[in-house]
């Protein structure tokens, strides 16, 4: 079955330099706050390696500049679907005109 685009999940994309191997950068962004709470939460890791991680990642300023696309996670799960399934269809729409041209 042909799809009409795809989604490479690469968490350090920035970091790495490999932005030229995407055509587009979607960022799905949560504050540094609730992203903390919720590493330790499904991780059970420590303040400090948890902030020891985030030290070696790009920061959300950095993360938000580089997206040509963000998914805002910081809600509820339905809310979350919604935006995905809105940017589903916003890639279909993409992926259609690129095919005419």
């Amino acid at each position: 079955m042909e799809s009409p685009y795809c989604i490479a999940v690469i968490p350090l994309l920035l970091e790495s330099g490999q932005t030229d191997l995407v055509d587009r950068v979607l960022v799905i962004d949560t504050p540094e706050n609730e992203q903390r709470k919720r590493v330790a939460a499904r991780d059970s890791l420590s303040h400090n390696v948890i902030m020891a991680i985030m030290e070696t990642q790009a920061d959300r300023g950095t993360r938000l500049a580089a997206a040509d696309d963000i998914i805002k996670n910081n809600s509820d799960i339905a809310s979350l679907h919604a935006r995905v399934l809105a940017l589903h269809n916003h890639y279909l729409k993409i992926s259609r005109a690129d095919e005419s041209r």
